[in-house]
Order: structure tokens, then sequence, then C-alpha cells
């Protein structure tokens, strides 16, 4: 294991991102930023999930945002072959609309190279390490770097566990294909998140009043009314075993009439 390996443990994320430039006509200036899950690593093999988000500099909001998972294979010392599922990836293009999303999904697909992708060790230089910034040939940098604190367990409840050591195994391709068999008996709900991608999703909500909420709501499947009714005494945190006790009953949903009154 080399010494960017050992950096990136089981449940870290590394965030990447790359300024794209524009054309001078239709396309914008984009600032592609990718935040990837180590999920499992096994020998020269690990697997991952991430979310890649396009924004434009005049924008705050992502235009587009792909979903994925894949593997990414070692080659002795010469560098690595990584692959995307294809059938993993979900595309999000709010102005586009299913019908475009389809289309742009299928694009994105078509652009995946036939099986692995290769690329040589050397284009990785170890800057500030974990640090390490991604040079390909007729291409603009990639800056990444370690988030802090980010893992699939909530790691301010395991103080004593180690980075590798996970609270519950997960067998995440095992996950995906339920998700995905679950969607196709489902299609008019939207897929459900798995453990990774709400880590992922958490790094994007920049006020860690709202990150708290989210990530109890998360935690515990906690009502919004529970959550906010909580204080520091209903949290209890000592490990191994640390939960949240809460004096709100969960109240069902009431049905909504078919049809609202005028």
């Amino acid at each position: 294991m080399t010494r960017l390996e050992a950096a990136y443990p089981l449940g870290s994320v590394v965030i990447c991102r790359q300024d794209l430039p524009g054309d001078g006509m239709a396309r914008l200036p984009t600032r592609l930023e990718v935040c990837g899950t180590v999920l499992s690593r096994k020998a020269d093999l690990a697997t991952g999930q991430g979310i890649a988000t396009w924004t434009t500099r005049s924008s705050d909001t992502p235009a587009l945002t792909l979903t994925f998972a894949g593997t990414q294979r070692k080659s002795g010392w010469s560098g690595y072959y990584s692959r995307i599922d294809p059938d993993s990836m979900v595309v999000s293009m709010p102005v586009a609309g299913p019908e475009g999303e389809k289309t742009v999904l299928e694009g994105m697909c078509q652009r995946l190279p036939a099986g692995e992708e290769f690329a040589p060790i050397s284009q990785k230089e170890i800057t500030d390490s974990p640090s390490y910034v991604v040079r390909k040939p007729d291409d603009t940098p990639s800056y990444c770097h370690k988030k802090a604190g980010m893992t699939i367990s909530f790691p301010s409840l395991y103080p004593q566990a180690s980075a590798t050591q996970l609270p519950v195994a997960i067998d995440y391709p095992a996950a995906l294909a339920l998700r995905q068999m679950a969607a196709q008996h489902d299609e008019e709900y939207p897929q459900y998140l798995l453990a990774p991608e709400v880590s992922a999703l958490l790094h994007y909500v920049p006020v860690l009043h709202r990150k708290m909420l989210f990530t109890t709501l998360w935690n515990t499947g906690a009502h919004i009314n529970q959550a906010l009714a909580l204080t520091r005494g209903d949290f209890y945190l000592t490990p191994p075993y640390p939960y949240v006790q809460s004096s709100v009953v969960k109240k069902p949903y009431a049905a909504l009439p078919a049809r609202l009154p005028v």
C-alpha cells in the first residue's frame, strides 16, 4: 500500500476540484467537483461511490449532478485501472427535465471506456499529504484533498474507533442492486440514498446548525418535529452504543384529501 492509499482508509472522503475553461460561446467556465467515498479496499482493489457536480462560475447552484459507483485497481507501481459502473449512474439536471436527464445520462454512458481506464501513477503529484494534484495531458489540473471527519459512520459517535473499523459491515454492491430492484417496482418514487451518498451531500451543507439537524434526521430516523424538540440532554454519545432519546411521539402523517376545498 502506498503512502497516499494509507492516508485514505475505508470510509474516507476525497474532494477533487477542477476548473474547466469555456469556449467563448455556448460552453461557460465551469467548476467540476467530485466527492468520493472509499467503500472497501481489498488487496489492490478498491471500490467507491461518488457525486460529481458541474457549477458555472456565474452560479452557486450545480447545473448538473451525477452520482456513480466504481472500482480502482492498482497495477504494481505503474498506475491504476479505474471503471465506473454505468448501471449505478444517476443524473440530476433540473432545467432539462426527466427526458433531458435521460438524454444526458445516455450520452455519459456512451462516452465511458469499454472497460477499465488506465492512469499512470506519474499523473499524481503529492503536494501536502494527503492532498495531491492530478495532471492529465491536454486537461486542466484537478486539486484533491481529504475531507476531515467525513466517514461512512458518524465519526463523532465513535471517538475511540479506528477509521478502518465500521460499526456495521455493509455489502454495498448488494445494497446498490437492491436499490435498483426496488426502483423497478416503484418507478414513480425517487431512489433512496445510501450512507456514502448522504455523507457526500452533508459536505455541501455550509451551516453547521443545519448540518447537525440533517445528520440527526439521517442517523435517527426522527420526524422533523421530534428533531426540533431535542436538547443536549437527549444525546447519549457514550460508545459503543450511542443513542438519542426523544420524548415526542411520532405521529402518522394525515392523508391529503383527493381534492382540496376551494
